[in-house]
C-alpha cells in the first residue's frame, strides 16, 4: 500500500492543526523576508528564527528546501488570487462592452494590489518580484497548468495585440508586471491612503497597458 494522504513527506499528519499552523507561518515569514530582502538575502535558517521555531531545521522538516518553501508560498496565495481574478473578469464583463486590454490589466494585477499581509503590506505582490529579480519566476509559471484562469487572461491580452511572437509578448509582460509592482512598492513605502493608493495602481495599470500595446518593431 502506499503511504496515507493524510500522511506529510516527513511522516506526520498533514491535516494536524499543529502542523498546517507551523507550514502557514513559515510561508508567511519566508514570503515576507523575501519580499523586504529579497531571495538571496534570506536563509532558511533565519525563516526559521523568524516564525519562533525552537528548531532551526523546520523549514527543511516541513518543506525540504528552500525552493520547495517559495513554491509553497505560491501555492499558498494563488487560489484566493485566482477566485478574485474570476471574479473581477466577471464584473469587467458585465459592465463593459467589449473587454480592452486595459481591462485585462487590471483583471490580472489588482488581486496583487488587493492583498495584505498581516502587517498590511502587499507582501506577496513583492514576493513575486523578487522572484523574478532573481530569474525564479519558472517557480511561479511552473504552476500555470492549475490554475488556468491566469493563463486564459494573458492569451486574451496576446490576442489583442496581432502578430506579436510569444517571445515578444514575453517581454513585454515582463516590463509591465515589473512597472506594476514598483509601483505596489512604492504605495505600501508611502503608506498611501486609500484614494491615493488607488489612483496610483490604476495609473500603473495605464502605463502597463501602454507598454504591452506600444507598436511592434520588426
Amino acid at each position: 500500500m502506499g503511504k496515507s494522504s493524510f500522511l506529510d513527506e516527513n511522516g506526520g499528519r498533514a491535516d494536524d492543526p499543529r502542523t498546517l499552523h507551523t507550514r502557514a507561518r513559515l510561508i508567511e515569514c519566508a514570503e515576507a523576508l523575501v519580499a523586504e530582502y529579497g531571495i538571496n538575502g534570506v536563509s532558511i535558517r533565519q525563516i526559521a528564527k523568524a516564525s519562533q521555531s525552537a528548531n532551526s531545521n523546520v523549514v527543511a522538516y516541513h518543506f525540504g528546501n528552500k525552493e520547495a518553501l517559495l513554491q509553497a508560498v505560491i501555492l499558498y496565495r494563488l487560489p484566493a488570487i485566482e477566485a478574485r481574478r474570476s471574479q473581477l473578469l466577471s464584473e469587467k464583463q458585465r459592465q463593459t462592452n467589449g473587454m480592452q486590454v486595459s481591462d485585462l490589466v487590471d483583471v490580472l494585477y489588482r488581486p496583487f494590489f488587493e492583498q495584505r499581509c498581516q502587517l498590511g503590506r502587499r507582501s506577496y505582490a513583492a514576493f513575486v518580484d523578487e522572484l523574478s529579480r532573481a530569474n525564479l519566476i519558472d517557480i511561479r509559471t511552473s504552476l500555470d497548468a492549475g490554475y488556468p484562469l491566469t493563463g486564459q487572461i494573458l492569451t486574451e491580452i496576446r490576442n489583442r495585440l496581432g502578430a506579436c511572437s510569444a517571445e515578444q509578448f514575453g517581454r513585454r509582460i515582463f516590463l509591465a508586471s515589473a512597472l506594476i509592482f514598483a509601483s505596489i512598492r512604492q504605495i505600501d513605502q508611502h503608506m498611501l491612503q486609500s484614494d491615493e493608493s488607488e489612483f496610483q495602481f490604476a495609473d500603473a495599470c495605464r502605463a502597463a497597458t501602454s507598454v504591452i500595446e506600444a507598436p511592434l518593431i520588426g
